[in-house]
């Protein structure tokens, strides 16, 4: 599996000047940064976006959620329209989710098709959440940094939700997003780079498939069982890295020039905390999931089985004196999706039979 792109390290490496800004900011005297992000704004909204993402994100202590791409496949495969609203509440204010490997594609007018490299998720506000979708440079990049950004905005107090008996508030997330992209005013942009009319149905396919991910992934991160494990080793190797810096700058005899690079190499570093999601699936090889959907019928793969997700109570139940439902809590669980490779003598097709009828529907 490739290396987990993160963008904070990506931009703030590619634009110095931003750091010493945001470095500043996070170390109490924001003036300048407050300043940066208004005149930005009026001009180029996607930097401005930026710059109020990445330094929530270091706020935050950049947490990186990295979701492999049996991961990725098997969230595409899992729809979030019966999900209870308790279950939906973010790790972190803001917080970054990397995507190696992965297929989605954002456009923009310049440059064309970027493959999504990750997502920032942000809560701006109590009911405004913001998705950052980054692309990464592609080959038609004139320079390092020609990338782009798509941002979406959703409300959760808008989603649409049942109340089920048991007093469960149950959301259709999947149709909240629908309900957004379906406006293109909702998608925001740098004036003069919006999504043409004859691009729009990929483009919004794709950010669906890409906010579908973030949204299972947040889910994933509250349920029963949630499959994580923290990566320390990045940490250890920038300790490492930083040591046989320090040792070469300790020389008396190191150029100007040399010390300078030595020093950007060891700021541009990643600080991240690295936490993985389902390791030890990507790493089983018996694990088979298929990357591509095949639209025409053919190929190798298709789905047996969605993933889905159920509810359920644990704990012994009792009434209160105010009449309400104490003593249990509420658990989500996650069934991941179960595919079947045509021809594969290991993995049985279930066959459901219908009362009344003599055929049996695979």
């Amino acid at each position: 599996m490739e290396t987990p792109l993160i963008h904070y390290d990506r931009f703030l490496g590619l634009h110095p000047q931003w750091r010493q800004i945001l470095l500043d900011a996070l170390r109490g005297n924001p003036a300048q940064f407050r300043e940066q992000v208004l005149l930005q704004g009026s001009q180029r909204p996607s930097l401005a976006v930026t710059l109020q993402t990445v330094h929530a994100f270091a706020h935050c202590g950049q947490q990186v959620y990295v979701v492999g791409p049996k991961y990725q496949r098997m969230f595409t495969d899992t729809p979030c329209d019966h999900i209870p609203d308790v279950f939906f509440k973010l790790p972190h204010n803001c917080f970054y989710i990397a995507l190696p490997e992965c297929e989605q594609q954002v456009w923009e007018y310049e440059f064309g098709f970027h493959t999504v490299a990750g997502l920032y998720v942000y809560k701006a506000t109590e009911n405004d959440i913001l998705f950052v979708i980054w692309g990464k440079e592609n080959d038609k990049a004139k320079v390092a940094g020609d990338d782009t950004l798509l941002w979406i905005r959703i409300e959760p107090d808008k989603t649409p939700a049942i109340e089920c008996e048991d007093g469960v508030r149950v959301l259709n997330i999947d149709q909240h997003i629908e309900n957004i992209l379906q406006h293109k005013e909702n998608e925001v942009s740098d004036p003069g780079m919006e999504t043409p009319d004859e691009m729009r149905a990929t483009q919004t396919a794709n950010a669906k498939i890409i906010l579908r991910i973030a949204i299972n992934t947040i889910l994933h991160l509250n349920s029963e069982g949630a499959d994580t494990e923290r990566d320390t080793s990045l940490r250890d190797r920038k300790k490492a890295k930083a040591k046989d810096i320090q040792r070469k700058l300790s020389r008396k005899k190191v150029r100007d020039r040399s010390r300078r690079k030595a020093l950007d190499k060891l700021n541009s570093m990643s600080e991240a905390i690295i936490i993985w999601l389902g390791k030890t699936t990507e790493n089983d090889p018996r694990v088979r999931v298929p990357r591509k959907r095949d639209r025409t019928g053919g190929g190798a793969t298709w789905l047996a089985r969605k993933g889905h997700r159920h509810h359920y109570w644990m704990g012994k139940r009792r009434i209160n004196s105010d009449g309400k439902r104490v003593g249990e809590s509420l658990v989500l669980k996650w069934v991941a999706p179960v595919y079947r490779m045509p021809g594969d003598p290991d993995i049985r097709t279930r066959e459901h039979r219908f009362v009344g009828e003599k055929e049996d529907y695979k």
